[in-house]
């Protein structure tokens, strides 16, 4: 386990954010849906080579080393030591024309969570015939988020399992997941699994 995760978890903040996420009753929840029929046409222009560019989370956390990433709104820090939002990496952001999209999914965001912020973004991929294995979202400031999935590319074959129950989720229906909870996914298809993967934290700070 990285040294920075065993400090935040001996921190007594931490240790009441996860307690308190934990609590929330629910695994992982749909609450709307959005059209991303142009994001998924911008994704068949996307090479191998850009897919491969470093992002340092596959080197880091040994769970993530199937996948692939193209971040969109991160950190300059690979390792989430700070609860701050990410820096947009325009090259990709602008491809995937994030600001529009963001614009119109944020009421959604906002009825549900009030007002605030997306702090990160990021379109991962997971190869075919491979797993993302048994883990909980362990730093605070993931904890502190809403982290919401979009899936992109998915099919009947892709297992996303929360606390051992799978749930099927559709292309273009926005999820809330619990990642306090213990989550994991199983590729069992010749094909990627491509999510868009966004960060919202409300200005409140509740959960």
């Amino acid at each position: 386990m990285h040294v920075n995760v065993i400090k935040k978890m001996n921190d007594r903040e931490y240790k009441n954010i996860l307690m308190k996420k934990k609590g929330l009753g629910f695994k992982i929840q749909e609450f709307g849906s959005i059209d991303v029929s142009s994001m998924i046409d911008t994704l068949e222009s996307i090479t191998d080579e850009q897919w491969l560019e470093k992002d340092g989370r596959q080197e880091i956390h040994d769970v993530h080393s199937n996948t692939q990433s193209l971040l969109l709104i991160w950190p300059s820090e690979i390792v989430l030591r700070e609860h701050i939002k990410g820096e947009i990496n325009h090259k990709n952001y602008d491809m995937f024309n994030m600001k529009e999209f963001l614009e119109s999914i944020k009421p959604m965001y906002q009825q549900r969570f009030g007002e605030g912020e997306f702090y990160r973004a990021s379109i991962t991929r997971l190869k075919p015939k491979s797993n993302i294995e048994r883990h909980t979202d362990t730093y605070y400031t993931l904890l502190k988020c809403r982290r919401t999935h979009i899936p992109l590319v998915t099919n009947n074959d892709i297992k996303f399992l929360v606390e051992g129950k799978n749930h099927s989720l559709k292309v273009g229906k926005i999820y809330e997941l619990n990642n306090a909870l213990h989550h994991s996914v199983r590729n069992e298809s010749d094909e990627y699994r491509i999510h868009l993967i966004l960060d919202y934290v409300p200005n409140n700070n509740s959960l």
